[in-house]
């Protein structure tokens, strides 16, 4: 009886193992260290370039960046965006005195730091291979306040 357990145990087990490789064969992973992001809003650009993580299983694509850049007046800002093909895309860049303090308000979600704020639901993002273009409803903040009405952003990512 034992012998039966074991030898059905061994096969669930090697059925499982069998299901999650082919799983996993099939989900593709991309990391660049060499992506670049600007971001066009009310006027204001904003340059962004570093580290991009683009992973695609079937028909679902989601790219993530948490990247350093510059803005109007030499601004130093941090962008964190989410963007997938299934699911509405959002986006935050905030600022700081450095680069580093940008940074760490990213990581806290630190509403003081946010610069722009914004999404898109996910018909008006556009994959193509390594690169990203939306255009997305925005809101400009400063200091933690929202400033004037929701705006349009446009977002063009490359190299990823």
């Amino acid at each position: 009886m034992w012998k039966s357990a074991l030898g059905s145990i061994a096969a669930t087990s090697a059925f499982v193992l069998s299901m999650t490789l082919s799983v996993a064969a099939e989900t593709s992973i991309a990391r660049s260290p060499e992506a670049k992001a600007v971001v066009s809003v009310e006027g204001a650009e904003y340059y962004f370039s570093g580290n991009c993580l683009l992973m695609s299983r079937g028909n679902a694509t989601q790219l993530r960046m948490t990247i350093p850049g510059s803005g109007p007046d030499d601004e130093r800002v941090f962008l964190a965006i989410y963007a997938t093909t299934f699911a509405p895309t959002q986006f935050t860049i905030y600022t700081g005195p450095t680069a580093d303090a940008a940074r760490d308000a990213s990581l806290t979600d630190d509403r003081s730091a946010w610069r722009v704020r914004g999404g898109a639901p996910k018909e008006n993002i556009d994959f193509s291979e390594a690169s990203l273009s939306a255009v997305m409803t925005a809101a400009v903040y400063s200091n933690g306040e929202k400033v004037g009405d929701e705006t349009v952003a446009r977002l063009e990512i490359t190299g990823c």
